[in-house]
């Protein structure tokens, strides 16, 4: 009798999240030789941590952290770019963790991450010019740690944390032509899908504002 091996389905998720990534970076590569602007850019980030109903010891709050990168765009067609990041996070989440039914502890979760958004842009004029995109990012979380303040400890959970998570991510911002420089300020809101740690009762996601301001410089076309 043939016997069909159908395999972990978690572990079939991750080497398929690690195609996905490759063929992301990849395809960096490709948009580099066909690049309209290189950019670089820097800002704040604030992030919380998304509890599903089945995990109740909880409270989520904002954490506020730095976030910076690079990118590059090329055109696809009048107004409509592609554009790639490599962007690193620092962020993560405040909690409140219901310790006793009269007493909850403070938690800090900390994480950073390396982010790889791929965004199809829109602008609306073809100087300075507002501008929204939206696509899909890949994360990569490079540490992960949760700190008890009245306990005053701190406990890694990068072990027990996915390492590679997909999110969506919207862009809006606004960009100032002079000459082959682009100024820009841009408002970004990403919402993952993973779950963020493995061996929990429920899920838990991440959702993040991030503002920044940039510069980027143009290599050819408008």
């Amino acid at each position: 009798m043939l016997r069909l091996n159908s395999g972990n389905p978690c572990a079939i998720l991750e080497k398929m999240k690690i195609k996905i990534l490759s063929a992301a970076l990849l395809g960096l590569f490709y948009a580099n030789s066909l690049a309209m602007s290189y950019k670089i850019f820097a800002g704040i980030s604030t992030s919380k941590y998304l509890f599903s109903q089945e995990i109740t010891e909880v409270e989520h709050k904002q954490r506020t952290g730095f976030s910076g990168g690079l990118g590059i765009s090329f055109q696809l067609k009048n107004k409509i770019s592609l554009e790639a990041n490599g962007i690193f996070n620092s962020g993560g989440a405040k909690t409140q963790i219901f310790y006793a039914p009269d007493m909850r502890l403070s938690g800090i979760y900390r994480n950073t991450n390396l982010a790889i958004p791929i965004i199809i842009k829109y602008r609306f004029l073809p100087l300075s010019t507002p501008y929204l995109g939206m696509g899909p990012e890949f994360i990569y979380v490079l540490s992960h740690d949760l700190e008890i303040l009245e306990m005053e400890e701190k406990y890694n959970v990068l072990d027990n944390t996915r390492r590679l998570n997909l999110g969506l991510t919207l862009v809006a911002g606004y960009e100032y032509k002079i000459n082959n420089l682009l100024l820009f300020a841009e408002l970004r809101f990403n919402h993952e899908f993973t779950n963020l740690l493995k061996n929990t009762p429920g899920a838990i996601k991440r959702e993040a504002w991030a503002f920044y301001i940039g510069l980027a410089m143009k290599t050819h076309g408008d």
